[in-house]
């Protein structure tokens, strides 16, 4: 069997990071910081976990995923794509909790939560 080349495995992991790092910054700035009424804000009231605060904790959660999108680009470790599908699996529960017919919708959390879970094992994988 053949033996991967390191080199064409490393921009694998550096494409890989870049779309999961790009995915989290743009899911924390358009949805939830200039669009909130898109579905967002709906969601997280759905949840009735934050009564009266969500405005601010959909803030908080989009400045959150930015922020999360920077670190998987700039921090080259394991944990941050381990942390990265855990925190997308508890979102997708929490879109599930909170407005559940959103599965129904075209770009719901099932599509965007699958692709950035699959591109974070691939990344664990082939990581140095």
């Amino acid at each position: 069997m053949e033996q991967p080349d390191r080199a064409g495995s490393q921009k694998i992991v550096l494409v890989c990071t870049m779309a999961i790092g790009l995915v989290w910054i743009y899911m924390g700035i358009v949805p939830k910081l200039i669009f909130p009424e898109t579905g967002e804000m709906e969601m997280i009231t759905g949840s009735g976990m934050f009564a009266g605060f969500e405005s601010p904790i959909l803030k908080v959660i989009g400045v959150a995923e930015i922020l999360f999108g920077l670190v998987v680009i700039f921090v080259r470790k394991r944990v941050v794509h381990i942390f990265s599908i855990a925190a997308l699996i508890c979102l997708a529960l929490g879109a599930w909790l909170g407005k559940p017919e959103v599965y129904t919708q075209p770009f719901s959390p099932f599509v965007i939560t699958v692709p950035m879970v699959a591109l974070s094992i691939v990344v664990i994988r082939n990581f140095e």
